[in-house]
């Protein structure tokens, strides 16, 4: 029988947040589609407002929609309830054939069980030393030993290697089709995508240093464009254009217009955020900044098709504008 008339099996996959967490696991699918290509059809596990992302890989077919998030702020809402039950019924009505919990919590495993239909879906995660929650590695049938010192990608990069019997190519790959269409946004000259805004201030570099780094870049030829999410963050990206030659201010974007825009960036400068993964995807030359934070388990990284990927930084530390410039120079690119 010929492989195509074949039916694929049926994988659940649960990881359900955040942003970062989601595309850290794009390379471990991407090598399963080729090293097992046409076997496995993907349904994600997500939470709600990460769907979008879980989308973006070609290995997801479908997406099962996890509200937790929300339904924690009303517990005692009738609606609420409803919704789990709506949320269970749909984790049941499929039968997979089999389940791989890369989150390792005790709230992912609790969803993973409520899939297994009593244990009679194999289920696959982190062993016990390897896991995040070593208490939720009592909830999965098979467990994997996974070095804990590897970076987020790497980690789910050799746990599918594992449960699937392969060996993970030296570099990894985001498996994302680099989008042929460009936005309306996208500025029709070389530019820069400077990614300020973060969650924790501690984890935001100085404005004086993006507008210095600005000013470097423009005598380079590149004009700066500046992202933002919030209020707080288009206020201070406006404080930096305006002392920024050509600098451009964004108007709020959808992670797909921002991926359209970033496809075609000549360079871009993140600190420890979302975006800076999303950035990560694009292989585009990338420079992570950390301050409040480490790198080694999730900074950006070199991929087959982009060498030019470097972190600076740490928790506790803040790059110099002459250590980003320095490694801008030592990409080459300009």
């Amino acid at each position: 029988m010929k492989r195509s008339m074949i039916a694929m099996k049926k994988l659940l996959l649960v990881k359900t947040s955040s942003m970062g967490d989601l595309i850290h696991t794009f390379p471990a699918l991407t090598d399963l589609s080729q090293h097992r290509p046409n076997e496995y059809e993907i349904t994600w596990l997500v939470e709600e407002s990460f769907a979008d992302i879980a989308k973006m890989h070609p290995m997801t077919k479908d997406v099962i929609i996890f509200g937790s998030r929300r339904w924690k702020k009303n517990l005692f809402n009738r609606q609420t309830w409803q919704e789990f039950g709506t949320f269970k019924k749909s984790l049941r009505a499929k039968q997979w054939d089999l389940i791989v919990d890369c989150q390792g919590l005790f709230k992912s495993a609790m969803m993973t069980r409520i899939a297994a239909q009593k244990g009679t879906i194999p289920t696959y995660s982190y062993s016990k030393e390897s896991i995040r929650d070593p208490f939720a590695a009592r909830f999965y049938q098979h467990g994997f030993s996974v070095e804990k010192g590897l970076t987020a990608i790497e980690r789910n990069r050799q746990l599918f290697g594992k449960i699937f019997n392969y060996t993970p190519a030296l570099l990894a790959d985001f498996g994302i089709q680099h989008w042929n269409e460009t936005s309306e946004l996208t500025p029709n000259k070389p530019f820069a995508a400077l990614i300020h805004g973060t969650s924790a201030e501690n984890k935001e570099w100085p404005e004086h240093k993006w507008i210095e780094i600005g000013h470097w870049l423009a005598e380079k030829g590149l004009i700066s464009i500046l992202f933002w999410g919030n209020h707080r963050e288009k206020e201070r990206a406006e404080r930096i254009a305006q002392q920024v030659p050509q600098a451009i201010v964004m108007p709020k974007v959808s992670i797909q217009e921002a991926g359209l825009i970033l496809s075609k960036a000549a360079l871009i400068i993140a600190v420890d955020t979302g975006f800076a993964h999303l950035a990560n995807t694009q292989d585009r030359p990338v420079i992570g900044l950390f301050l409040g934070s480490h790198a080694d388990y999730a900074g950006v990284i070199p991929t087959k098709s982009n060498p030019h990927a470097v972190n600076l930084g740490g928790k506790g530390e803040d790059p110099a504008v002459a250590e980003v410039i320095q490694t801008i120079e030592g990409f080459g690119i300009l």
